[in-house]
């Protein structure tokens, strides 16, 4: 009887499935686990924003997120799947205890009065009309919005031609026929990243996605500043 009861303890009980939020704490905030860089939930989301904060990460806050109807434009209607879709598009990482982990943290930080799902702001399909910015006001942008990531993955923006319009659709995933595929946010395969982008060493099989920022998370204002920034900057370097 108490052999059995102890095979039931050990593979049956759901004490040993239950999520850990402290665990979940940890992928969400930390960019170094066991020795390894990793991409934290954090480099795109901060779990508030306060009202005087100039610079946004290309995700939403994530405070009383767990509650919320509906999940990245009514894609999914629960925060897991959610955190596994944006996992396995911008980490490559495929793990359910990552993903029921993360879910159980912002459990924590989340109220269950506030289930309204978050406002996305507008992905345009046209150009502003003029495409004029500000360097200077750039360059602070470009350094807290795009550089994390940019740096991280060794990805350089000045190899290739710039443009302001060029980068004013990639921004806002109007690059390429592949809008609705990045809208859906499906892996880029490797082979569509330019040979002189590609880190040494990196893994000739997939590459993280990059996420749209529709205007509630950066301002065709900041954006453009952020195109002239770069565009100047590589006639400097050229």
């Amino acid at each position: 009887m108490w052999f059995s009861l102890l095979l039931w303890l050990l593979f049956a009980s759901p004490i040993w499935t239950t999520e850990s939020s402290s665990r979940g704490y940890t992928l969400f905030h930390k960019t170094y686990i066991d020795g390894k860089r990793q991409t934290s939930c954090a480099e795109c989301h901060n779990i508030q924003e306060k009202h005087y904060f100039s610079v946004k990460k290309s995700g939403p806050p994530l405070r009383n997120s767990f509650f919320r109807k509906y999940f990245k434009r009514s894609k999914f209607d629960n925060l897991k799947d959610a955190v596994a879709d944006c996992m396995t598009s911008y980490q490559l990482r495929n793990n359910d205890k990552d993903f029921r982990d993360i879910a159980a943290y912002l459990k924590t930080v989340s109220h269950p009065q506030n289930h309204e799902p978050y406002q996305y702001g507008v992905l345009s399909d046209y150009l502003p009309l003029k495409l004029d910015g500000n360097d200077f006001y750039g360059k602070d942008t470009y350094e807290h919005s795009c550089l994390p990531c940019h740096s991280r993955l060794k990805i350089t923006l000045l190899e290739n031609p710039l443009s302001r319009e060029g980068i004013y659709r990639k921004v806002r995933g109007m690059s390429r026929p592949r809008l609705v595929a990045q809208q859906n946010m499906k892996l880029v395969e490797i082979e569509e990243v330019p040979q002189q982008n590609m880190p040494n060493g990196f893994e000739r099989q997939r590459f993280p996605s990059m996420p749209i920022f529709s205007e509630d998370r950066l301002s065709d204002s900041e954006l453009l500043n952020i195109a002239n920034y770069l565009v100047k900057r590589q006639e400097k370097s050229w």
